[in-house]
């Protein structure tokens, strides 16, 4: 009789310990899942290349404009991108027509070109997704286009000097 009770406390304890374990392990994973998305996103930011020069885009506004509008959406904030297409669409035009002369080359509008359609591939998906995690890949390309129009503004720079 004796021997069931100490049978019945030990699988109790066993059933208690296993069930904190297997907690504790779903904890880890969602942890180390957590980590890989926060690693995806800054490995996102990390793979832009910066202007060397700022000389040729200086006084272009749109281009700066374009620079923060990237930042923000690295920071995850889309507030400005929901629901805002006029604007978008205006500001791009602008874009294009405000290019400097020295860089109003088809190397940069074609750049230019790319950038805005990874924009509104974006804004696609942010418009009709609403989960976050699920716009890393559109926003890695928006970082390699827009890494693109970068360095060919340098080599346009260093062509010029």
């Amino acid at each position: 009789m004796q021997n069931r009770r100490v049978l019945k406390k030990i699988s109790l304890f066993l059933t208690i310990v296993f069930f904190v374990l297997s907690c504790s392990e779903n904890k880890i994973e969602a942890n180390q899942k957590e980590n890989k998305v926060d690693f995806f996103q800054t490995q996102n930011q990390q793979k832009m290349y910066l202007l060397k020069s700022t000389d040729l885009t200086q006084d272009w506004l749109q281009y700066n404009q374009l620079s923060e509008y990237i930042k923000e959406i690295n920071n995850e904030d889309f507030s400005m991108f929901m629901d805002n297409d006029i604007f978008l669409k205006k500001f791009f035009k602008e874009m294009y027509t405000s290019i400097p002369d020295d860089l109003n080359l088809s190397e940069i509008t074609s750049r230019v070109s790319v950038v805005e359609t990874d924009f509104w591939l974006f804004i696609d998906k942010l418009n009709s997704l609403h989960e976050k995690k699920k716009l890393d890949q559109q926003i890695e390309k928006i970082n390699i286009s827009f890494s693109n129009l970068n360095f060919q503004i340098d080599k346009i720079y260093i062509k010029k000097k």
